[in-house]
């Protein structure tokens, strides 16, 4: 009998100093601050962890923009960031999905189990710097990836405009001629 509670006792210090262990090794595995670079308005970017993170590490990447438009805004638009698993229970779990700057705004959740998606709503930000932060929790020892996606695009008047502001101002201007030759006829 007492051998058979010592045993015991050491089986369940065992197993509590690698509960102990495991807890100890799971962290925050959060990449460093990145800048998204857009091309032709669209950025593609993301995160991936290796196999080597253990279930319950946290993390939370930034990404970060700067809006220096001519018209003093732009569009933001298109903006979700999403990760896929082999089931629900592996990979990973995204938690938070902001924008943080001269305007913020926080995103919602549209699909949650095997594929997650987060989105931004469509926006008019005005010039200064941004960040996007996306936060989330490792699941399993596989690890997983997200992918973010977005678009920021400038205002930019369409010829259109600019040739009604000049058949505007040519109208004004005959007018104004027209009320000068009245003025001098009579």
């Amino acid at each position: 009998m007492k051998q058979f509670v010592k045993r015991t006792i050491f089986a369940a210090a065992v197993a509590a100093a690698g509960l102990g262990m495991s807890a100890a090794q799971a962290a925050d595995v959060s990449h460093a601050s990145k800048a998204l670079v857009f091309v032709g308005g669209n950025t593609n970017d993301g995160a991936g962890f290796g196999k080597t993170i253990l279930a319950g590490s946290t993390f939370t990447d930034v990404f970060t923009f700067s809006v220096a438009s001519a018209t003093g805004h732009a569009t933001f638009s298109n903006f979700q960031v999403s990760s896929d698993a082999q089931s629900a229970l592996l990979g990973m779990d995204l938690s938070n999905f902001t924008l943080n700057g001269p305007v913020s705004f926080g995103g919602s959740q549209i699909q949650t189990g095997v594929s997650e998606l987060w989105k931004l709503p469509t926006l008019d930000l005005v010039n200064g710097d941004y960040t996007i932060s996306v936060s989330g929790i490792t699941v399993s020892k596989p690890g997983g990836s997200y992918a973010l996606s977005g678009k920021l695009v400038s205002a930019v008047p369409e010829p259109a405009t600019y040739g009604m502001l000049g058949l505007g101002l040519g109208m004004v201007g005959l007018m104004a001629r027209r009320q000068r030759r009245r003025g001098q006829a009579a």
